[in-house]
Parts: C-alpha cells; structure tokens; sequence
C-alpha cells in the first residue's frame, strides 16, 4: 500500500494542489490583511511545502536513478538565479508581500538547489566557491546577528549610510564567525539526552525571557535609568487622552462617535464633533481644553488613514476600502442630523494629496478612489480629495454646521520625542538639532494648503486653525512647543502636544474667531 501511494502521482498532485491553494490564500490576505499575511504560519506554509516538494523530487530521483539532461541542470539555475536576481531589483515596500511575490522567490531558490544535483553547471560551480561556502556555514549565526547589531547602531547613529554599513557588516561577520565557532558547532555535536535538549535548550530559556520582559513591562522600561529631563519628554511623548476615558463622562447616543466626552463634563449632548482619521484623534486634548474653556461638549469619531470626505474614500487594486466609507457615511449622518453646531474636521492632508508618507516612514502609500475612478495615481487621489472636501464643507454649510479645519502638523523623517530623549540622556548619540527645515514639509504640504485655502475663500464661514504656523518658524519646524515635546511618533502628536499647541493658539489673535463662535 505504502508503495503504491509512493509510486503513483497522487503525492505530486496533492503537493502542488496544495501548494498552489495556499499561495492563492497568501496573495489574498497580502491584498487585505497585510500584516496578519507577513506574519501568520498559515500565509507562509507554502514556502515550506516548496522546500518539501523539492525533497521529495530530489530523493524520488535519486531511488528511481533518474537523470536529467545537463543543460536542462544548466537551463533551470540559469532561471533560479534570474527569479531570485529579478526579486532584489524588483521587490520593495510597495510589492505585495508574501503571495505570488514570495513564491517567486522560493522557486527561484528551488531551483537553483535543484540544478546543484548537477555539479557541472555554472551555477553550481559559483556556489561551490569556498568564499561562498564559508558565508553558507555562516549564514545562519549571520542571520540571528545581523538585525540586533543594525538596531543598535540606528538606535545610537541617527543616519546609517556607508559607514553603518562598513560597521554593522564587520560587526556582524566577526560575532557570527565567534558564535558558529563557539556556540552553533558545539551545540550541533553535543551528545545530550532529549530531556537537557528541552529543558536546557527550550523550557528553562524561554521562561526565563518572558520572565525578564513581564518584569520590564511591569517596571514600565525602568524610567529611573534615565535623568529627570529625559524622563519628562518621555512621559510627553507617550500621553495620550485615551487613558483618561475611565475618569470622563460616556455619550452612548451619538454613535459611531466615540463616547468619551471632550470638553465640558457636565454636558448631556455634544456641541461639536471632531471627525478624520488619526491626525483628527491626536487634536482631541486640542478640542478637550477649547471645551473646557468655553464649556462645551464634544465627541471624536473617525478611522485611522481614512480622509473626512462626502464622497469616495481609500482604494486599493480597484476597490473602496469599506471600513473607511462605510465608517464616514455613518458619521456624516450622525453630524448632519445631530443639533452640533461646530465640526471640527481633521486630516493627514498631505499624504492623500501626495500619495506617500513622510520620509523614511514605513508603510504603503494611501490611494483614494470614488465610484468614477479607483485608479492609484496622484492626479485621482487630489480629484477624490478635493472633491469630497468641497462636498464634505458644502454640506456642513449647507445644514448650519461650522467647519473648523485644523491644518497638518509637520511630519518628521525621524522620530523626533526619541531624539530629544536621547540628546538630554547621552547627547554624543543624538542628532545634532531634532527639527527639520520648514521648506521640505511646506513643498509637499503644498497642494494641500492650497486647496483647503480656496475652500476657505469658496465658504467664507469656515474657520482654519493654522497649526504649522504655531511650530514652524525661521525656516524650522521645531519638535518642541514652549518645552514641551510635541510627538509620540514621526507624525502623530501627543496629548502634551496637542495641548502645547492649544495654549500657543489660544495666544494669537486668530483664536478669537473661535471665542466668538463658542460665545456668540
């Protein structure tokens, strides 16, 4: 029986039906769930079952004595190196990943390991160099090395370059050469029973690992290890209004608001409404004290990456996101049928001006699309935003609402809280100045600023809150606000931030437009 499945082609149809079904899973969960796709054991699963198809082909090969042609040998590591060569200069951030992208890349590998069967060919011959060799018996020390040793030097070296590059690989050869010497050979030659092997090897490690880190989530990152200067920014760069919801009244009526009430406690309806995606959350201390002052009660409502727009909302290959949409038709609704007189509305306007985020920011740049056009491009990206912002404030008007626009704050290539953390702990680590020069974040704010300017002019009752105006001065946009560290990340402010910048406004003659409009 056991030979007769072994000699049929069920095994082979079953591998590669199986193969090919987990790669079609992969691609999907690449295109909706990138992370989970990156990730989860079950996207990834299909790499492996390449690797098991290979064994099994090569071992059936070698029990039946089937030889292939050599050029066929040639043929096949001629195309693993090119897959595997096309997928370094092909591949980057923007590239679905793992899916069809990742399957690339196993087989390519496959098949050069496959044409190693024949040691004559090109192919072979290269890898069987002994400078490649060597790296091959390194490889695996070099893997478990290579990333520590990089998040270390950019932890200490704001900018990597050449000479991160220089140091971090001779870092990384000699403690891989160490580690394999001393740790990886000994280990893989020791003669020890299965008990010491978990024990010793597994269990005792691991407890004592998710020992140390409880402790150190316990302790909070042992914040003494710090001076008392770094400590503050710390706790700047890490407050956030969200903590306080246990201590704030809860408005359950107005959702899909969020019911954490803004403002005034002691309100039973809100008289405002904060809508956008994450840069509208971090203004919420904004709005909180703006409520406190002239008593009145708001709410925050919105999705992360999604633009408060009328009409249209984040595509991606072809199609509208749904959670984005459907979350901003609800709270128009919400708006437009509530008795609120004030809409706060909030945005990361650049990036859906632009496409991309901030520089050296992780991430797939944010596409829009509307029922006329889902295309990715810049040029549809500003037609959907410019118009379901034109629609968005036309219909605030048009109902008695108040827009009341904040503009962006400054986006940073950097995290600018860690730099100032890092300047008042150990300077020679830091940054010489953690700001960034106004013109670079002014160029890509741009079309933008432009835009929401003539909608301003077009709608002369909307009210814009001139938030880089506050920070950005003498051709710098500073990281701080009257000392206080403004950022939890490169782009989102924190509530000490937020606040900072609330009492810089409430100092300019601007902010009287907004006392008259909550005082009549």
């Amino acid at each position: 029986m056991r030979s007769t499945i072994r000699n049929s082609y069920l095994v082979p149809k079953l591998l590669v039906g199986t193969m090919l079904a987990m790669i079609g899973y992969s691609q999907y969960l690449a295109m909706t769930a990138p992370s989970e796709a990156y990730f989860l054991i079950q996207s990834r699963a299909f790499e492996m079952l390449i690797g098991a198809f290979l064994a099994i082909l090569i071992y059936e090969n070698n029990r039946l004595g089937r030889v292939c042609q050599p050029c066929l040998y040639k043929i096949i590591g001629v195309a693993g190196c090119t897959l595997v060569a096309a997928s370094l200069i092909v591949l980057n951030k923007e590239r679905l990943f793992p899916g069809v992208n990742a399957a690339v890349v196993c087989l390519g590998a496959a098949m050069i390991i496959f044409s190693g069967e024949n040691q004559t060919t090109p192919v072979a011959r290269l890898l069987s160099s002994h400078v490649l060799v060597w790296l091959g018996k390194l490889s695996y020390s070099m893997y478990l090395w290579h990333w520590p040793i990089q998040a270390f030097y950019r932890y200490y070296q704001p900018d990597f370059g050449w000479k991160g590059f220089v140091i971090c690989s001779s870092l990384t050869l000699v403690l891989s050469y160490i580690s394999m010497k001393c740790v990886e050979n000994p280990a893989r030659y020791l003669r020890v029973n299965k008990r010491t092997v978990f024990l010793g090897y597994f269990l005792i490690p691991v407890l004592a690992i998710v020992f140390v880190a409880k402790n150190i989530e316990k302790k909070e990152g042992y914040p003494e290890r710090f001076g008392e200067e770094a400590r503050s920014i710390y706790y700047d760069s890490v407050s956030n209004i969200e903590s306080e919801n246990d201590f704030r009244t809860q408005l359950d009526q107005n959702q899909p608001f969020r019911p954490m009430l803004l403002g005034s406690q002691t309100v039973t309806k809100p008289k405002a409404f904060l809508w956008g995606d994450s840069h509208a959350q971090h203004f919420q201390p904004f709005v909180d004290e703006l409520g406190k002052k002239y008593h009145f009660g708001a709410l925050y409502g919105g999705q992360g990456g999604c633009p408060p727009i009328a009409e249209g909302g984040r595509a991606r290959y072809g199609e509208l996101e749904e959670h984005c949409y459907k979350s901003n038709e609800q709270l128009l609704d919400e708006i437009l049928s509530s008795d609120a007189e004030v809409v706060f509305l909030g945005g990361r306007w650049s990036t859906y001006a632009e496409t991309t985020l901030a520089e050296n920011e992780d991430g797939r740049n944010i596409y829009l699309g509307d029922i006329k056009d889902r295309s990715e491009s810049i040029e549809n990206n500003r037609r959907v935003f410019s118009e379901g912002m034109d629609k968005t404030i036309a219909l605030l008007v048009a109902n008695g609402k108040t827009p009341v626009v904040f503009e962006q704050a400054p986006s940073f290539p950097f995290k600018p809280s860690n730099c100032l953390v890092k300047k008042a702990n150990f300077s020679w680590a830091a940054r010489e100045k953690c700001d960034i020069e106004a013109g670079v974040f002014y160029e890509r704010y741009q079309y933008a600023r432009s835009l929401l300017h003539k909608l301003k002019d077009k709608y002369p009752s909307m009210v814009i809150i001139d938030i880089p105006s506050l920070s950005c001065n003498d051709g710098i946009c500073s990281s701080e606000l009257n000392g206080r560290a403004l950022y939890s990340d490169n782009n989102h402010l924190s509530a000490a931030g937020a606040r900072a910048f609330y009492e810089a406004y409430s100092k300019t003659k601007e902010s009287e437009v907004l006392k008259k409009l909550f005082t009549g």
